[in-house]
């Protein structure tokens, strides 16, 4: 619970719905938090996730600072439960399902719901399944919207950085009214948002400035920051923006150059040379105006919001009431990134042969470079080397990404009397579609590009023109018709730039349909109270169908090939559950209760799958509570799990159990078994000679992953146990404590790749896994004979996670005039702290393999905190809030020493981070409500990090506040 939601709500004692059988917050079998109306909408925030995400339980997920380089994720807020992924987390609304919100995943979108409608937000942690049904492994957070106001509220806000960026603004209107003398009820609103972006060159910790090392003789080196790189400032990626004269850095030890080992003078971004492997930091050439590409990197993504909701209910007779519900939403996004630069990936490679057109010329740099080509003997007009440059010409590469969604809900509920029984029901259907389109700016045709690289001289005009307009064969010349020459060396034409630039295109619509019956009653009563019951059923359809223009699917453009998706299915599902008082007002047993809860699921693609979960609720006095839970949940595999097509991936940490090095921290029996292995796939290999085309520092490797269309279920198994401590000795204060212990076995993850290499050239004889790995017997496509050209990876169910840890509260609230005398009537105090203390977080990728204990990293701290101290009175309400996490191991890294002999892992913490926010709310009347904060209000900036920023694009990204102080102020006027 945030701010002082706590303490509040034990006077009020807000009805939550834990269960499909009401009962109140605190006296839950399982720990849930409630975010009230005041945190959601008062706090600064212009998106329900950010507000939610407030809570110790929520690990980071997608939200506006992290999610602008994903395909169809651009301007999307996501929430994540315990880590665990937000795919096993579910959100509903209303205690519905809600339609997904982007075409990768079945995630829901929060930014689709509009905070203006939202009356409070139940997080349940725990496993809930049982009751909600598939994805609830870590959870539920279930958004409970207005359905009672009456009248015209209208909120406008605006916020701003304090260095004049990522502005945000929000402007809403609500009405609502009843009719037919309160039969009928209508309450509709609309919401608009628009989020600019914040730039990592507008921040100086994310584009800080070169050092110069000038220890290293000749030639000064890079020395590179410590939010930039590793330790003893070794070089790991800057690339070369076209710029003046010469530069020398340090390449790390061990590690392949893809430079001349030689300071070049004058020459632009263009270093030609064959590839090394030195054995101690050694100088490399470069260009002197380095660009880290964080001028087009976003820490912000800009986004624009229009949502719109209406409901509507009217009570038929005294036994039927009808209600109906349509939800839409329309995001926009745009996210500007760097245009890639060559360097030599097994994707994006390119040869510049002796006879360019434009190594002819007699410019400064095609003199130097025609000398580099003779000085290594490349003379022949047939020989080359590869070209490592960066593609600025083409401008930003800018995603824009367009979603449209609409819900509709129409149901009937009711009661009837049975005996002496109320029995209450509901039925609805529900419907819910997603369209998207995704361009993709600023990209380029590789093989267009390709082509126009390598030009010649025309022997007809003495005029470069593309090399393949003057081939004997029909058919490559009909290919390149219109090729222009690129002319890489002094700066192309526009023409030349527009025949290879390109937009990529995807679209894609999913949908989902559900309809539900549910029936509550008390069926019978026990000594020591009724015995209350929930049965129903549910059907549901998904289906989704993705598809990209066919350069981008043939992966002819500088993206991931994205083949076409189209797939679905359909589930129906039975549950029932029961809360069962076994013992009430006896000596130390105030309250027992149990509580059980049985869902059986007949899905189209896994078949049946059971689970359940059984709760005990003991209060020996009124001063104490005890709670516990023990559940069995399951998650089935989603849509893009099971049909998702083979598509491509990158990674550049991958090593190569062949590589020299690597065979080298070997002996004995493991040696020969590697090397006998590393023989049967590498034609001519030499342990002591082979470098691979892969590695830190060489070329990306390509993944080919795809979907599995026979996954099985993942299935978890949750406890948790828990105290509830409400003093009757002391009014307005409450405390809670729970431990919880989730494992999820059979967990869908692809195959790790490490395991992959481990098993094919780690065991005698091989392993069926190597059939997975493919090598480039010719090097014509890796430039490496026996080279790693592609490793192919589908879902399976292999992987597991157990993640343990202990999540409290405390919440005090009293009136101040019973301590100060001279305090106003109506004023309180109200003091809050909420955290959890994550104990043990363990993934296993896969059987065999090792587990990566993720607790204490970055973005899985050990403690995690959030306290909120507050004064309010009829007209002002101050509250100053602080979150913590404490220090986190943010990367290990191979420190690198003269010899090229590592040594062990040293880690690199983030230091305790602090946050502080402030707001205060001024009521001018009853109906006008005036707001102001800043949150973030000492500025403080995200710790360093021992690798390149990547903006929006990163996994970390969205761990740290990346924008700094904010600033914001509000009105709320009702009428």
């Amino acid at each position: 619970m945030t701010g002082t939601a706590m303490a509040q709500d034990q006077l009020e004692e807000i009805v939550v719905t834990g269960s499909r059988i009401a009962r109140t917050n605190l006296n839950s079998t399982v720990p849930l938090n409630v975010v009230g109306e005041t945190e959601i909408r008062f706090a600064g925030f212009t998106n329900l996730a950010d507000a939610v995400s407030a809570a110790p339980q929520l690990a980071p997920a997608l939200n506006g600072q992290s999610s602008g380089g994903f395909l169809f994720v651009g301007g999307q807020s996501r929430v994540d439960l315990r880590g665990l992924g937000t795919n096993r987390t579910l959100v509903l609304v209303d205690g519905k399902r809600h339609i997904t919100g982007a075409l990768d995943s079945s995630a829901v979108d929060l930014n689709t719901i509009p905070t203006s409608m939202v009356q409070r937000t139940e997080i349940i942690t725990g496993g809930a399944s049982a009751v909600y049904g598939s994805e609830a492994v870590a959870g539920v957070v279930n958004v409970l919207l207005r359905k009672d106001f009456q009248g015209v509220e209208v909120d406008s806000s605006y916020g701003i950085t304090e260095h004049g960026d990522g502005q945000e603004m929000q402007h809403s209107a609500v009405f609502g009214a009843k009719f037919d003398e309160g039969k009928g009820y209508i309450l509709a609103g609309v919401e608009y948002t628009k989020v600019d972006s914040v730039l990592a060159d507008d921040r100086n910790w994310a584009s800080p400035g070169i050092t110069f090392n000038t220890l290293v003789t000749p030639n000064t080196s890079i020395q590179n920051p410590k939010s930039r790189t590793g330790r003893g400032g070794v070089f790991r990626t800057l690339v070369a923006n076209p710029g003046a004269g010469p530069l020398a850095a340090n390449a790390q030890a061990g590690v392949s150059i893809d430079f001349e080992t030689r300071s070049v003078q004058g020459l632009n971004a263009n270093c030609l040379a064959p590839r090394n492997n030195p054995t101690a930091a050694t100088p490399l050439c470069d260009d002197p105006s380095l660009d880290y590409t964080s001028i087009y990197t976003t820490l912000q993504g800009e986004s624009e919001r229009l949502l719109g909701r209406a409901y509507g209910s009217y009570q038929i007779n005294d036994y039927v009431k009808m209600t109906a519900e349509i939800g839409a939403a329309s995001v926009d996004s745009s996210n500007p990134r760097a245009q890639p630069a060559f360097t030599g990936t097994a994707s994006f490679r390119h040869n510049v042969r002796r006879d360019n057109a434009f190594l002819a010329g007699t410019s400064a740099n095609a003199v130097e470079l025609r000398r580099i080509f003779d000085a290594n003997g490349l003379t022949a007009p047939t020989a080359s080397a590869e070209l490592y440059r960066f593609t600025e010409e083409f401008g930003q590469r800018v995603i824009e990404q367009q979603r449209d969604m609409i819900r509709t809900v129409i149901g009937f509920e009711g009661d009837f009397e049975a005996g002496d029984r109320t029995v209450k029901w509901d039925t609805y259907y529900q419907y819910g579609q997603l369209d998207g389109k995704s361009l993709n700016r600023g990209q380029f045709n590789k093989d267009r590009y390709a082509r126009q690289l390598d030009s010649v001289i025309d022997p007809a005009t003495g005029r470069p023109i593309c090399r393949d307009l003057l081939s004997t064969d029909a058919g490559v010349r009909a290919a390149a018709a219109g090729c222009i020459p690129f002319d890489w060396l002094n700066g192309p034409s526009q023409a030349a730039i527009d025949y290879s630039k390109a937009t990529s295109v995807t679209i894609g619509q999913a949908s989902q349909q559900v309809a539900a019956f549910n029936v509550t009653t008390d069926l019978f009563d026990l000594p020591a109270g009724p015995l209350g019951i929930a049965v129903g059923a549910e059907y549901r359809e998904e289906k989704s169908d993705q598809e990209t223009d066919s350069a981008t699917a043939q992966g002819l453009l500088f993206t991931n090939a994205i083949p076409r998706r189209k797939g679905g299915y359909d589930v129906a599902e039975y549950y029932a559950e029961a809360l069962v008082p076994l013992l009430s007002d006896m000596f130390l047993a105030k309250e027992l209760t149990l509580d059980g809860a049985y869902r059986w699921a007949d899905y189209s693609t896994v078949g049946g799958v059971s689970q359940w979960k059984v709760g005990l609720d003991y209060t020996p006095v009124d001063d104490i509570r005890f709670r516990g839970t023990y559940s069995e949940s399951v998650r089935a595999p989603n849509i893009i799990e099971l049909y998702a097509p083979t598509g491509e991936n990158f990674t550049g940490t991958q090593q190569d159990p062949c590589d020299r090095s690597r065979v080298a921290t070997l002996t004995g029996e493991a040696r020969n078994i590697r090397v006998a292995n590393c023989t049967r796939d590498i034609p001519g290999y030499n342990a002591a000679t082979f470098d691979s085309n892969i590695g830190t520092g060489r070329s990306s490797l390509r993944l080919l992953q795809g979907g599995n269309v026979n996954l099985n279920e993942e299935t978890a198994e949750t406890f948790t146990i828990g105290t509830v401590i409400q003093p009757t000795f002391l009014d307005g204060f409450s405390a809670t404590v729970d431990y919880y212990d989730i494992n999820i076995k059979d967990a869908i993850n692809l195959p790790a790749l490490s395991g992959v290499f481990q098993a094919c050239y780690d065991t005698a004889g091989g392993s069926p896994l190597c059939q997975l790995i493919v090598r480039d017997q010719t090097g014509a496509r890796t430039n490496v004979v026996g080279g790693v050209d592609s490793v192919s990876l589908t879902q399976s169910n292999i992987a597991s996670f157990k993640n343990r840890g202990i999540d409290f509260s405390v919440a005090y609230g009293f009136d101040l005039k019973d301590m100060l005398d001279a305090a106003k009537d109506d004023s309180r105090i109200d003091l809050s702290l909420q955290g959890t203390h994550l104990l043990q977080y363990d993934f296993v990728a896969q059987a065999g393999q090792a587990a990566r204990k993720y607790a204490g990293t970055a973005g899985t701290p050990s403690w995690k905190l959030s306290g909120t101290a507050s004064y309010s009175d009829d007209v002002f309400t101050f509250a100053w809030t602080t979150r913590f996490e404490d220090n986190q191991v943010a990367d290990e890294t191979l420190l690198p020493i003269a010899d090229g002999q590592p040594l062990p892992r040293i880690p690199f913490y983030t230091g305790d981070v602090w946050y502080h926010d402030v707001r205060v709310l001024y009521k001018v009347t009853q109906d006008l409500v005036l707001r102001a904060g800043v949150q973030n209000v000492m500025n403080d900036r995200p710790p360093n990090h021992p690798t390149v920023y990547q903006g929006t694009g990163s996994a970390t990204s969205g761990n740290w506040d990346n924008r700094g102080r904010f600033f914001y102020a509000g009105v709320n006027v009702k009428f």
